[in-house]
């Protein structure tokens, strides 16, 4: 409720891109919920207004989403595309500023394609992409450690 009322007042003072950005982060709480084809209704709907209005920062996020959804979905494929659209998109904006979540994000899914060489290289990139104090839970480890515990759905590590 507290998004659809969000999404409203945007709507009635006509702030298209903070509106846009409060449907991509109801699309995050739909995903969570794992109500998948909700979640990639809403990201394609943000992804249309950030278009409209030429916000490339709110683009690149959105890519970043629908790979998470892609890969929720099995299409591991498209999610690689998704990736690679959001990266693109974050080096043309010369921002890192989601560095360490695409990095995570890319790692996860390595991980889900069985490329576990190329998940560790992103888990480390994530690491590097953030400090002690404000890395990700899943990433705070020993470094000396780095092999990935491959039992899991999400990246662990061995210690």
């Amino acid at each position: 409720m507290l998004f659809r009322s969000a999404e409203a007042a945007y709507t009635r003072c006509g702030h298209d891109t903070m509106r846009a950005v409060v449907v991509n982060n109801r699309a995050l709480v739909l995903l969570d919920q794992e109500r998948v084809a909700d979640a990639r209704a809403s990201f394609e709907h943000a992804r249309r207004v950030f278009r409209a209005v030429g916000f490339e920062t709110g683009l690149a996020i959105v890519e970043m989403n629908l790979a998470k959804v892609a890969w929720r979905e099995g299409a591991l494929d498209d999610a690689r595309m998704h990736l690679r659209v959001a990266r693109r998109a974050f080096d043309a904006l010369g921002t890192d500023a989601h560095a360490a979540e695409l990095a995570v994000v890319t790692a996860e899914i390595a991980r889900a394609s069985g490329n576990s060489n190329v998940a560790r290289r992103r888990a480390l990139e994530a690491w590097d992409a953030c400090d002690e104090a404000h890395a990700p839970e899943a990433l705070r480890l020993d470094r000396k450690s780095t092999r990935l515990n491959s039992s899991h759905q999400i990246i662990s590590y061995a210690v």
